[in-house]
């Protein structure tokens, strides 16, 4: 692909990410208890997003790895990820340092999980499942977030009503999932 339109691609893509990072944290409503930044800004400018992201990139022609799957990625097929989700339950911090390069299926499937839990779930579910077992997981992981969010809330309020209970499933595996 000629420079040329790399370089129209990138910026096109760089635009409409910090577009819609912007829209997504303006966006956010006062009234909601489950929403820490309510009406706030982006903590930094789209020149400053191009060239952080561009740093991250490398050039315009690299390829770069995917930071949980390791596939890879190009300047057409990256997203950027929230290591750390500035949403509920984690209200991690907006600046640059939180930022990512996944691909989308990774960003879909981590939703509102941190980095490193989403790390850890998927080296013991790759260790402990079976291949199909493994590729229903990932489906329903993939199938959306108000599953993932329900499932959350649900063991919060197990925790919060039984501090010594656990969730349901396997107790070795559980173990060795917190261990990880």
């Amino acid at each position: 692909m000629p420079s040329a339109e790399l370089q129209r691609i990138f910026d096109d893509r760089a635009s409409a990410i910090y577009f819609f990072m912007g829209k997504r944290v303006a966006g956010r409503r006062a009234d909601s208890a489950k929403l820490a930044f309510a009406g706030a800004c982006l903590p930094f400018t789209q020149q400053q997003f191009s060239t952080w992201l561009l740093s991250r990139l490398g050039s315009l022609e690299r390829v770069v790895q995917c930071a949980y799957c390791n596939c890879f990625l190009n300047v057409s097929t990256f997203v950027v990820d929230h290591r750390i989700p500035f949403g509920w339950p984690w209200f991690g911090p907006l600046g640059l340092h939180n930022l990512a390069l996944s691909c989308a299926s990774c960003n879909q499937r981590k939703g509102c999980m941190s980095d490193a839990g989403f790390l850890r779930l998927v080296h013991w579910a790759s260790r402990s499942l079976d291949s199909r077992d493994l590729g229903d997981m990932l489906k329903r992981l993939g199938s959306g977030g108000m599953a993932s969010r329900l499932l959350a809330e649900s063991r919060v309020q197990t925790v919060v009503s039984k501090p010594n209970a656990r969730p349901p499933g396997n107790q070795k595996h559980f173990d060795e999932f917190l261990a990880a």
